[in-house]
């Protein structure tokens, strides 16, 4: 029998009590090792900071009765994102799109991954959701498990889908 788990989601003004963002910080520091990053992208004190506040960054954490198993998070961004079906060739602007910051969970294909996907998707039901500096991993599991298909990397770091333009 799988163990009951559930999905939380938080703010910097509704944050985690403190036994999970010390959990937070262990995870964030595996992601980041696990994405050859200098530094941790997320951490306990980075999303308490005014920045989280100013970007309305929410929080997903996906927890087993004894353990945090995951998080996703999200944040919006000011972006200038290139639509390779206009007409006109050039960057737009795209104020405070919805954008996915980090995504982790140490254990893969147990369905972790889906469960936070599923949470932000349920919780903003725009197709306009820009992924910021994707893993290589990320295209497959979002064609695999949502159909989405032919991301556009864009020359910041994000990639985007076909919808994104659509909405």
């Amino acid at each position: 029998r799988k163990p009951t788990m559930e999905v939380k989601v938080w703010t910097p003004s509704n944050p985690p009590p403190p036994e999970v963002l010390s959990e937070l910080d262990v995870l964030g520091e595996e992601s980041g090792v696990s994405q050859k990053l200098k530094s941790p992208i997320t951490s306990s004190s980075l999303f308490l900071s005014p920045r989280a506040l100013s970007e309305s960054q929410t929080l997903y954490t996906l927890h087993s009765p004894t353990s945090l198993l995951g998080y996703a998070k999200t944040g919006l961004k000011n972006l200038y994102l290139y639509d390779p079906s206009s007409p006109k060739s050039s960057l737009k602007p795209y104020p405070s799109t919805l954008s996915l910051l980090d995504i982790y969970t140490p254990h893969q294909r147990l369905g972790y991954g889906k469960l936070l996907m599923d949470a932000i998707y349920s919780s903003n039901p725009t197709k306009r959701i820009a992924y910021d500096r994707p893993s290589s991993m990320l295209p497959g599991f979002l064609s695999k498990n949502y159909g989405m298909e032919n991301g556009e990397k864009q020359n910041n770091g994000y990639m985007v889908f076909r919808d994104f333009f659509q909405e």
